[in-house]
């Protein structure tokens, strides 16, 4: 456990000094809304569950849980989702 906390604190160094992008280095997922009609998710690990009121999808961070109308996968790949609908609320559990 604590092997993997110096390595997250290397890369966060990694990232200051060279000025990358820490969702490039570390591996963070990349959230992009337009408006509530659109979410945008880079950096994924994983699809948990998918139906038109609720998605759950693992990152890095924890599970993203999004929640909605009429919500549609529109583009699924190994590193981006992009989800359509009316999207009520976004958060991460554990």
């Amino acid at each position: 456990m604590m092997r993997k906390k110096e390595e997250k604190q290397a890369k966060k160094k990694m990232t200051d000094w060279f000025e990358f992008p820490k969702e490039v280095i570390m591996d963070l997922p990349v959230i992009s809304l337009i408006g509530r009609e659109e979410l945008f998710l880079e950096n994924y690990k994983g699809m948990i569950e998918y139906n038109d009121e609720q998605m759950r999808i693992s990152t890095t961070c924890g599970i993203l849980k999004v929640v909605g109308r009429n919500l549609h996968l529109k583009v699924m790949t190994t590193e981006n989702i992009i989800i359509t609908g009316t999207i009520l609320s976004i958060e991460y559990i554990n």
